[in-house]
């Protein structure tokens, strides 16, 4: 394969559907720029942001963290706006709760088993998998003591 000039600008044709192609128009339109520039933009931002948590992994682990704190907090609140359910202490809590038992669901299947007791002995603790019981939960979460 032929080395290319990293600095060197490419033509690179793509194929994309219709309504992708007029919302980053819109969106360059808004700008002010090509949709060519918008195009590069949103893909370098894109790269940057995956390498500036690590990779692919830890960014998609990143997008289920705050996924879930948001989708957890809106229920917990409501649907009440999330500046409003930010300062709410009770559905702070909650919220990283869940975010939490999402973070367990997900866990790799090879921990040690010293972990993989920690992780059943913290589930059952905190009822994690039951969202209604996390006012309960929060009391049960202050005396946890993992040792």
């Amino acid at each position: 394969m032929t080395q290319r000039d990293p600095t060197a600008l490419v033509q690179l044709k793509v194929r994309i559907r219709e309504s992708l192609r007029a919302q980053l128009e819109e969106a360059a339109t808004q700008k002010g720029i090509s949709l060519n520039a918008e195009i590069a933009d949103r893909l370098t931002r894109s790269l940057d942001e995956e390498h500036g948590f690590g990779g692919p992994e830890l960014h998609r682990i990143a997008l289920l963290m705050a996924s879930t704190f948001a989708l957890a907090g809106d229920r917990h609140s409501k649907h009440k706006p999330a500046s409003e359910w930010l300062r709410d202490e009770d559905t702070y809590f909650d919220a990283a709760i869940a975010v939490l038992a999402a973070l367990l669901q997900h866990k790799p299947r090879a921990l040690s088993p010293e972990l993989q007791e920690l992780t059943k002995r913290l589930r059952k603790e905190l009822h994690l998998y039951d969202f209604g019981t996390l006012p309960a939960a929060r009391k049960r979460a202050s005396e946890f003591d993992p040792s």
